[in-house]
């Protein structure tokens, strides 16, 4: 058995049946990750100006 006999045996094979996930915690869990998202891009704006500031303060000098 070649690679290209892999390949289609995986694309038109027999397929496993996959339940069907819920809308709502589909929902949730993208609301999660952006939420995430913008408290992780607010940590780094406030580290960046902190270190700005630090360095303004200290001649700049870490």
């Amino acid at each position: 058995m070649n690679d290209e006999d892999k390949v289609q045996g995986r694309i038109h094979g027999e397929q496993p049946h996959v339940a069907k996930d819920h809308l709502g915690m589909r929902l949730l869990y993208m609301v999660l990750i952006a939420l995430m998202i913008s408290i992780a891009q607010t940590v780094l704006t406030v580290a960046t100006v902190i270190q700005f500031v630090i360095m303004l303060v200290n001649n700049r000098q870490p």
